[in-house]
C-alpha cells in the first residue's frame, strides 16, 4: 500500500530503465505551490498517515527506505466523482479540498536491515538524515525513516525546513532545544498533538526512543474522526477510477477495514491513551494481524503482495551483491 507500484522495466548496454505508474506531482511542488507555501494540518494528516503505512509495509519486510524525502513522496490529487446530475449538466462537482493519494517512490538507497540490524554506509539526502547516518559509531537501522517522516512533516506544516544543510551535523544539538525549531506565528496555529508527535515521537536524537511504524499510527494526532472520513473519500474515489479504468489496476486501498475500526472502538471502551504507543502496540500485536489492521483483505491485495514482495527481494539481491 502507498508504494508506486512497478509497471515493466528494461536493460540496454548503458542503462536500466523503469516504467512506474503515472503521478501527478511530488510533495515538494504541492508545498511550494500551494497559496500559503505550506500544508493546512488536515492536509498534512492524510499524507503523513499514508507514508507511514508505506514505511509500516517495508518494515515489516525488513527493508528500509532511508530516503524519505519531499521529492520521494509521490502524489496524485483525486477529483470528485461526478453524479447523474453533474453528467446531465455537464459539470463537474467542485471542491476546494484536496484529496491526495501518495506513493513512496525511489528505493536507490533501499536497504535489507533487520530488526536488529545496523549499516554504516551514507545514504539519503543529508537534510532529511537521522543524526545516526552523520556520525554515529554503532550506525543506523530502519528507524532512521522515521526521522525522515518529521522532516517531512515538520516541512509540509511550516514550509521551510527545521535546518540549513549546512547545519544537518548540527541536528543532535538543535533537536534537544526543542524550543528553537517551533518559533513563529505558523508553529502557534497547529495542534498540540502534531507537535507532540513530530518533538516526542519522530524527530527524538535517540533512535531506540523513536515511534516505530506501528506505534506512530496510533498516536493520538491520527484518532482525529476527520482523518478516517478523508481517508474513505480517497479509497471511494481510487476504487471509482479503478471500476472506469482510469487508474488500472490501482494499489488497494483498504486502511479502514472493519477490523480497524473495532479496535478503535476497544481501544476507547478500555480508555487507554492512543497516543501511549507502547500500550497500543502491545493492544496491537494482540488483537489483530498485520494484514487485518493496514493492509487489504487477502482478496483484494494480491498484485501489490506479488509486485512489493518482488522488489524488495530485488534489493535484497542486489545489496548481497554490492557486500560481496
Amino acid at each position: 500500500p502507498n508504494i508506486l507500484k512497478l509497471e515493466a522495466h528494461f536493460e540496454r548496454d548503458d542503462a536500466v530503465y523503469i516504467v512506474t505508474e503515472r503521478m501527478e506531482t511530488d510533495l515538494c511542488n504541492y508545498i511550494t505551490s500551494s497559496k500559503d507555501g505550506y500544508l493546512h494540518e488536515d492536509i498534512c494528516r492524510m499524507l503523513t498517515y499514508q507514508v507511514i503505512v508505506a514505511l509500516r509495509y517495508l518494515h515489516a519486510n525488513n527493508c528500509g527506505h532511508l530516503d524519505v524525502k519531499c521529492d520521494n513522496i509521490l502524489l496524485s490529487l483525486l477529483q470528485p466523482i461526478p453524479t447523474n446530475s453533474d453528467k446531465s449538466s455537464n459539470k463537474g462537482e467542485t471542491s476546494n479540498q484536496d484529496f491526495p493519494l501518495v506513493k513512496l517512490a525511489d528505493f536507490g538507497y533501499s536497504r535489507m536491515i533487520g530488526e536488529h540490524s545496523f549499516r554504516k554506509t551514507h545514504v539519503g539526502t543529508r537534510v532529511y538524515n537521522a543524526p545516526e547516518i552523520h556520525h554515529s559509531k554503532e550506525g543506523y537501522n530502519r528507524l532512521a525513516d522515521m526521522w525522515s517522516v518529521g522532516i517531512v512533516l515538520y516541512a509540509a506544516l511550516s514550509g521551510t525546513l527545521p535546518f540549513e544543510e549546512k547545519d544537518c551535523l548540527r541536528a543532535e544539538e538543535i533537536f534537544r532545544d526543542k524550543g528553537t525549531i517551533f518559533t513563529g506565528q505558523r508553529w502557534g496555529k497547529v495542534s498540540k498533538d502534531v507537535l507532540d508527535l513530530i518533538s516526542n515521537h519522530l524527530l527524538v536524537v535517540q533512535p531506540t526512543s523513536r515511534a516505530r511504524a506501528n506505534e506512530a499510527l496510533f498516536h493520538n494526532w491520527f484518532t482525529d474522526f476527520l482523518l478516517y472520513q478523508n481517508l474513505r473519500e480517497i479509497e471511494k474515489r481510487t476504487r471509482h477510477l479503478m471500476t472506469t479504468k482510469q487508474l488500472d489496476p490501482p494499489s488497494p486501498l483498504t486502511w479502514l477495514t472493519s477490523e480497524r475500526e473495532d479496535l478503535l472502538q476497544q481501544h476507547a471502551d478500555s480508555g487507554i491513551e492512543l497516543d501511549q504507543t507502547s500500550s497500543s502496540s502491545t493492544i496491537y500485536n494482540q488483537q489483530t494481524s498485520n494484514d487485518q489492521l493496514l493492509f487489504p483483505t487477502s482478496s483484494n491485495r494480491n498484485f501489490d503482495q506479488t509486485s512489493q514482495s518482488s522488489l524488495i527481494r530485488r534489493i535484497q539481491k542486489q545489496t548481497t551483491s554490492k557486500n560481496e
